[in-house]
């Protein structure tokens, strides 16, 4: 084979590796803001033809989002990697979805996301523009793509808003799904046993505090 023939096979086989990547649809979410939004979520996505898996570690994830395609994580923190390698084969995998990507589950996923060529896309509760959930491949806040890169600050971030709705009664609603969804973790604790959260999982203390 000549030089330029490996070269062109070499340029194929990328081709046919990131085209892979791509078309895949199959998605996974793993653990999502409190309440509703990864089930509204997933049927978006069902909506625009892929196909939706969820994974859930706890009571709250399982009171917020059921069905035939969720399954229930209730072995121990040692077991996850290879617990989740299996279940990106097996179900030909192309992308996960999850919120904040510094949990303990959330950090080995998006490890082993990269050795398997799956996208990684990581939500964020929009602490630099309030009332937006923001959304970035790969990482975000210090695992952010934009960490390094240039910043014009005299460019003008001026534009319309007129047609922007803010969001009512936000506080009633979080308050409420926060305080149900501990809860649930503890009236569904016996379930998920080896369950780590990324905070204290008590609902006297969580409710307390949004109180």
């Amino acid at each position: 084979m000549s030089h330029k023939s490996a070269a062109i096979d070499r340029s194929l086989q990328r081709i046919r590796h990131y085209k892979g990547i791509f078309m895949r649809r199959n998605v996974l979410l793993l653990q999502g803001p409190v309440g509703p939004f990864f089930r509204n979520f997933a049927h978006e996505l069902e909506h625009n033809g892929f196909q939706v898996f969820k994974i859930n570690f706890n009571g709250g994830d399982r009171l917020y989002f059921g069905g035939q395609r969720a399954f229930d994580y209730r072995a121990g923190p040692s077991q996850w990697e290879a617990y989740l390698e299996a279940f990106l084969s097996d179900r030909d995998v192309g992308r996960i979805y999850l919120f904040g990507d510094c949990r303990f589950y959330h950090k080995i996923a998006c490890s082993v996301a990269q050795r398997h060529n799956v996208r990684v896309f990581v939500f964020e509760e929009g602490y630099i523009r309030p009332n937006y959930i923001t959304l970035e491949e790969s990482g975000v806040n210090g695992n952010s793509s934009l960490i390094g890169k240039p910043l014009d600050l005299n460019e003008s971030s001026e534009r319309d808003i007129s047609g922007v709705k803010n969001p009512r009664r936000v506080f009633r609603n979080m308050a409420f799904c926060a305080m149900s969804y501990y809860l649930a973790c503890a009236a569904l604790s016996w379930r998920f046993t080896d369950y780590v959260h990324h905070r204290p999982l008590n609902p006297i203390s969580e409710g307390g505090k949004w109180l």
